[in-house]
């Protein structure tokens, strides 16, 4: 896992999870709707054009202000219009199943867990009582109900 800089130029705040295949960045951008979110989402915008083989998600906790500047809302519309970003709205479940996963990958960054990222997240993605649409993220798809015969 790593961060992307751009320059002196502020991000939200984002992880970036390496595979084999693609790398994934999470952002989060959970200020106010004011001048700072338009110029930050900008700048995410940004890095996902300058990085066109990465996969990028920007989340933002459904309770906070809605998003009524045009600028704002454009830049929303234009990460959504990208083929490698977009912008995903989050609800109490949400929010409850990024913070278990994202406290899992750090765990694991921080050495805390003492396992893969890989065979930790195949518990979540092999269980369908903890399958979370997050997970499509990383291209795993979910888990079909498995019958006893």
């Amino acid at each position: 896992m790593t961060l992307y800089k751009l320059g002196k130029k502020v991000l939200p705040e984002h992880i970036v999870i390496e595979t084999d295949r693609h790398n994934y960045v999470m952002g989060f951008l959970q200020m106010a709707p004011n001048s700072a979110f338009s110029s930050r989402i900008s700048n995410f915008n940004e890095l996902v054009c300058s990085h066109p083989q990465d996969r990028f998600s920007l989340f933002r906790d459904e309770r906070l202000t809605e998003i009524k500047g045009q600028v704002s809302k454009e830049r929303i519309i234009q990460l959504n219009n990208s083929h490698n970003g977009n912008f995903v709205l989050f609800s109490k479940p949400d929010r409850i199943h990024l913070e278990l996963t994202y406290k899992l990958i750090i765990d694991i960054q921080n050495k805390d867990l003492d396992v893969d990222l890989e065979s930790a997240l195949k518990v979540f993605i092999t269980n369908q009582e903890w399958y979370h649409w997050l997970f499509s993220m990383f291209g795993f798809a979910k888990p079909t109900e498995q019958t006893n015969v």
